[in-house]
């Protein structure tokens, strides 16, 4: 197993709490930007999308969400709605035992301790994490904090943001 190195294409999650129309009502104002003390949220650039140039999405292959939901607390359009962060849903995210330290008896735990929703979202059985589907925001700390390559954690958007590069809404 090798250590991890950060060297995968971008994944792009609408923020925690965007609504079912994020994009129509989201000004580009930067307020959620601004807001995230942990640069989780960034605009989108000018190559990516066309139709979405300074939309702010989240990487979290680069940086997860830490879910302190500072955000929505700014939003002034709606785009981004208040909620508990236990009801955040940006992601889907699952862990292949095949990768996984855990599942071969190695004790190791990084991903349950790190999640923001510990021992909600990610439980232990015996010594191996599992995911618990319908409590994972899908904020990408476990992946952000697993120690292998290729990473055990997979995420996939639930509201994919783009098709392709440069493509139209």
């Amino acid at each position: 197993m090798l250590l991890k190195y950060i060297d995968e294409p971008a994944i792009r999650l609408t923020p925690p709490g965007a609504s079912e129309d994020f994009f129509a009502k989201c000004i580009r104002c930067g307020q959620c930007v601004e807001a995230c003390q942990y640069h989780s949220i960034v605009f989108d650039e000018l190559n990516y999308h066309v139709g979405r140039i300074g939309t702010p999405y989240i990487d979290p292959l680069s940086i997860p969400c830490y879910l302190t939901m500072e955000c929505v607390q700014v939003c002034p359009t709606g785009a981004l709605q208040k909620m508990d962060k236990r009801s955040v849903r940006m992601a889907k995210v699952s862990i292949s035992p095949d990768l996984c330290v855990a599942y071969k008896n190695i004790i190791c735990k990084l991903c349950f301790k790190a999640c923001p929703l510990q021992g909600e979202a990610i439980i232990i059985d015996r010594i191996k994490p599992v995911i618990v589907a319908d409590k994972c925001a899908g904020c990408g700390v476990c992946y952000h904090v697993c120690p292998i390559t290729p990473n055990a954690i997979q995420i996939e958007p639930i509201h994919p943001t783009r098709t392709k590069p440069n493509s139209t809404i």
